[in-house]
């Protein structure tokens, strides 16, 4: 994995390099087809504001192309109208990004009405076939269709900011693909690895996060994880179908340098298994729909709908390797085993782990000298995720004894007296006395949803014993760049899974 700024020296060898453009007032220009050099030769002609529209067709791409410093709008016909497939030989080494963004800070950048197909050229790869690199906040991905035949279908990361919307990804565990990763290694342009992420205030319910709303990510060859991210990932997930896949994240538990994903928002979404046509075994009795590895979280209103034999075990899991699973190796960070001087042995917590929220800022590659940076404790809220029209709890591996109940996650107790837990219900309805730590959403309270008329909830935190205060209101629904209108293109509707059979 790379950052941004390793993005911008890299060098692809066969690029077709799109040049920075000055300021202009949102022309709109038409390539002349869909083919490389034409749309290449309509990207390096615009400018900051404008809208480059590729008409429909099927066309392959043998190299990469990259869009440096310019806000512009790449706009298809739509999807299934305008394709464009991935036809990079890289001669059996690791094959280049196909489509490659470094977005410029101001200006709204946006890619909207393509498919983009990973192929079969060149073999299977783990690089991704569409990436955005850079430091905006305004950056719109909305109504494409991703085929990750190389295994990752798009990669976000630097210390982007904006909304993935209305999208489709088309998985297959055949494959081995993954639909979307997330990653903040250089938050506020700062550091990398995502030390920074790690160093700042979480900020819920707040702008600055890459939003991933109303997206379908469809498997139809067995369980497929649809997103990850590490690297000080921060992001709201909500409204979205995963179909035979899921969604998690990574702690700091790789074989490198990079940090756990720092804060996360996952709400409203559905999980679908769906077997009817047979399955393979992954299908079947899946542990979770949402597994996080890492960092504060806050989940509910998602729910997991079941047919044909497979199902969910619970809708959403706390995991941490480095505490139990000491088969592996963890170079920079070695075991959190009760001695290590990266953790907090005294109080059993471990770096980065669910949990953990702000700590001190790390610098240097292998960021010496060794010790904990004072995280402090920014629980894992979780209520209202139906299992089958049941609430379903969230829970840790056994394994994993660093992540405490009532300390680092909170579940929803449906007689919950301010003690342990969280509630949920009317405020009129929030015990007077609380514990420091449990929380209350509050279902008459706080408006977001615009496209709901009257309070849709908000989450109370009992911040010492007996006080209350208000800690989380959703972002605005949907995202603003959404409001700002949408390519006039629609998204196909999920198709169950074929040629898989069930495996008793």
């Amino acid at each position: 994995m790379r950052s941004a700024k390793f993005i911008r020296v890299l060098a692809v060898c066969g690029m077709a390099a799109v040049g920075v453009g000055a300021s202009a007032e949102g022309a709109t220009i038409q390539a002349g087809g869909c083919n490389q050099s034409q749309v290449v030769s309509a990207i390096n002609s615009a400018k900051d504001g404008d809208t480059v529209v590729v008409p429909a067709g099927n066309c392959t791409w043998t190299s990469t192309v990259t869009i440096d410093g310019k806000s512009i709008t790449l706009q298809g016909a739509g999807i299934d109208a305008t394709v464009i497939t991935d036809g990079i030989d890289s001669g059996g080494g690791a094959k280049p990004v196909l489509l490659q963004w470094i977005t410029k800070n101001t200006g709204l950048s946006r890619l909207t009405g393509f498919t983009f197909n990973g192929g079969s050229t060149g073999g299977k790869s783990w690089t991704t076939i569409v990436a955005f690199y850079g430091s905006t906040a305004s950056l719109r991905i909305d109504h494409n269709k991703i085929i990750p035949t190389r295994v990752k279908g798009m990669e976000v990361s630097g210390y982007l900011r904006g909304v993935i919307d209305h999208n489709y990804w088309q998985l297959d565990r055949g494959w081995f693909s993954q639909g979307l990763e997330i990653h903040h290694p250089s938050w506020g342009d700062v550091g990398d690895f995502g030390d920074n992420s790690w160093a700042q205030p979480t900020n819920f319910g707040s702008s600055q996060f890459m939003f991933v709303e109303d997206n379908q990510f469809v498997s139809s060859g067995g369980h497929v994880y649809a997103t990850d991210g590490w690297m000080g990932q921060r992001v709201v997930y909500r409204r979205n179908t995963f179909t035979n896949s899921t969604w998690a994240n990574h702690g700091t538990e790789t074989s490198g340098r990079w940090r756990s994903a720092r804060a996360s928002e996952v709400y409203q979404n559905t999980f679908v298994v769906n077997t009817d046509g047979g399955s393979d075994w992954s299908l079947g009795a899946f542990p979770s729909a949402i597994g996080s590895r890492g960092g504060t979280s806050i989940v509910f209103d998602n729910n997991t709908q079941h047919s044909g034999g497979g199902s969910f075990q619970t809708v959403f899991d706390l995991q941490y390797y480095r505490s139990w699973d000491f088969s592996r190796p963890y170079p920079t960070w070695d075991y959190c085993n009760g001695s290590n001087s990266w953790d907090n042995n005294s109080a059993g917590r471990c770096i980065d782990q669910p949990g953990n929220g702000q700590g001190g800022y790390m610098s240097g590659y292998d960021a010496t000298p060794h010790a904990w940076p004072n995280q402090s404790i920014e629980p894992v809220y979780i209520f209202n995720n139906l299992r089958i029209g049941s609430l379903a709890a969230g829970w840790s591996n056994a394994n994993a004894r660093n992540i405490v109940a009532n300390r680092d996650y909170y579940n929803q107790d449906p007689n919950f007296n301010g003690s342990s837990g969280m509630g949920r219900g009317p405020l009129s309805s929030r015990p007077s006395s609380c514990t420091a730590g449990v929380a209350y959403w509050a279902t008459d309270q706080g408006e977001w949803d615009a496209g709901h008329s009257g309070p849709d909830g908000q989450l109370y935190k009992c911040v010492s014993n007996n006080s209350w205060s208000l800690y989380y209101t959703p972002y605005v629904y949907p995202h603003p760049l959404v409001s700002g209108g949408s390519a006039p293109v629609t998204t196909p509707a999920p198709q169950p899974p074929s040629n898989v059979r069930l495996i008793k």
